[in-house]
């Protein structure tokens, strides 16, 4: 077992950031976490194959090396997800993050709700446990269908979420009932500058690390654009 962080060339400091708060807020995490990271312009479909070719693993966890374990991660919660996954071949994914599931609660996996195809939710969100063959099924069926621009780094991971519930549809896939929070965190960068909160909550716990290699968020979203026009 393994987390995959995504991220891109030229954001260590962000991922140097994952790290030292999953150290502080998730001391009790079994699991190395191990960087994927790749070219901001490159396919994002192309890496995650790759890697997912790469390893042995039949289950990992999946995160986002901005969304940085704060608070409270209930390792316990994901230790019985985890279970869960590797004795239902059936089950492609189990988000840890809160979401808005229309479906009803897993009577076998107590905090836990399925996730519908009409929910939005149902595609990758940040921080979740994923059998490796669904995520190799979707990349590989979306991939082929995707311009550069549409594949491209941060776009394309957006756009393939976007898609991620149609291809597939035939797993089941499940995550935390509302009064379960299992994975908590803060999203410390928007558009790869800092969020306005992510500096001085960096000061408050005494973690050193490097604040100045990056601009604090300026309120836009570039990439946004992009995504609307596509």
């Amino acid at each position: 077992m393994r987390i995959a962080l995504l991220s891109t060339d030229g954001r260590d400091d962000i991922v140097e950031g994952y790290i030292k708060f999953a150290e502080r807020f998730w001391p009790d995490r079994p699991w190395p976490i191990e960087v994927i990271a790749g070219d901001p312009e490159g396919s994002y479909s192309q890496r995650i194959s790759s890697y997912l070719k790469s390893i042995p693993d039949e289950v990992l966890m999946m995160a986002i090396d901005d969304f940085w374990p704060y608070q409270s991660v209930d390792q316990k919660a994901i230790d019985r997800a985890y279970n869960y996954i590797v004795n239902r071949k059936s089950v492609g994914a189990i988000h840890l993050l809160h979401c808005t599931s229309t479906e009803p609660s897993c009577p076998d996996l107590p905090g836990f709700k399925f996730i519908g195809v009409q929910d939005a939710d149902r595609s990758s969100n940040g921080a979740f446990l994923t059998r490796r063959q669904y995520m190799l099924e979707i990349t590989e069926k979306i991939g082929p269908t995707l311009s550069e621009v549409q594949d491209a780094g941060i776009i394309g991971m957006t756009y393939w979420e976007r898609h991620a519930n149609e291809v597939g549809a035939k797993w089941e896939v499940l995550c935390p009932e509302p009064n379960n929070p299992v994975f908590q965190r803060i999203n410390a960068a928007c558009e790869a500058q800092w969020r306005h909160d992510t500096i001085p909550l960096v000061a408050k716990f005494g973690i050193d690390l490097d604040m100045t290699k990056r601009p604090l968020w300026d309120g836009t979203y570039p990439h946004g654009d992009i995504l609307a026009a596509l």
